[in-house]
């Protein structure tokens, strides 16, 4: 996965926090037994009282980049209209991942590790290259109790076919195999870590590098939104007072 892509997924949730009351956006990374991928975005905003959407998120997308729904749609992925319970905004999906074609012209990878020590594999992303949006990341965290008030979250899940041995994922379902990551507290971890033991390499090298990389895939996208949009509001004239 691309440093574009995971930049682009935090702007635009950062931008979705400015614009709306309220938001929703979720990363869903699975990974079954013979190793296929699938992966599902889901970017939502509350809609106005009138019933109408707060943010266009396919409008957002392509004004942070002209090409991304082209290009994921070349990808294999499917974009889908949401509108549901009072949010709009769309559903990006990919039930079967092919990681040779996550390639972006121009772009560095994400720097990752993934090592054997005895009997575990263990998988890091270092989250420093996050640094230029340190700023906003924190802003995020600041928002997060009046956004989880009105229903909303920001958050990325990795489900794998065994329990980790260990990870630093901020929730785990009941049966230990799904790790969540809140995205509003991101800014606090040094990386992503998870670690397994007796599963197959070739598994973990595949599935958890998709499933890390789409989670900061969203959490790049929301910063970059938040900046654009800070940068847009500052440069409009204050209200006139009575």
């Amino acid at each position: 996965m691309k440093k574009k892509i995971v930049a682009l997924l935090m702007a635009t949730l950062l931008i979705m926090i400015v614009l709306s009351s309220c938001f929703k956006a979720e990363v869903d990374v699975r990974i079954n037994l013979l190793g296929q991928i699938s992966a599902r975005i889901m970017l939502i905003t509350a809609d106005q009282e009138d019933g109408s959407p707060s943010v266009n998120v396919e409008t957002l997308l392509k004004a942070l980049s002209p090409t991304i729904i082209d290009d994921l749609k070349e990808r294999g992925f499917t974009v889908t209209e949401y509108h549901q319970d009072g949010y709009t905004g769309l559903v990006i999906e990919n039930k079967n991942v092919d990681l040779n074609k996550m390639e972006f012209e121009g772009e560095q990878k994400v720097d990752y590790s993934i090592k054997m020590e005895g009997d575990k594999v263990i998988f890091d992303l270092p989250l420093t290259f996050l640094g230029e949006y340190s700023a906003y990341l924190s802003q995020l965290e600041t928002l997060k109790p009046q956004i989880e008030e009105k229903g909303g979250y920001a958050r990325a899940s990795f489900t794998a076919p065994i329990k980790p041995a260990s990870h630093n994922a901020d929730e785990v379902s009941k049966n230990g195999k799904t790790l969540t990551w809140d995205l509003f507290q991101i800014a606090n971890k040094e990386s992503i870590h998870v670690e397994y033991s007796v599963i197959p390499l070739a598994l973990i090298a595949v599935g958890i590098l998709a499933g890390v990389s789409a989670i900061v895939v969203g959490i790049v996208l929301i910063a970059k939104v938040v900046k654009r949009n800070k940068l847009a509001n500052s440069s409009q004239p204050a209200p006139a007072t009575t």
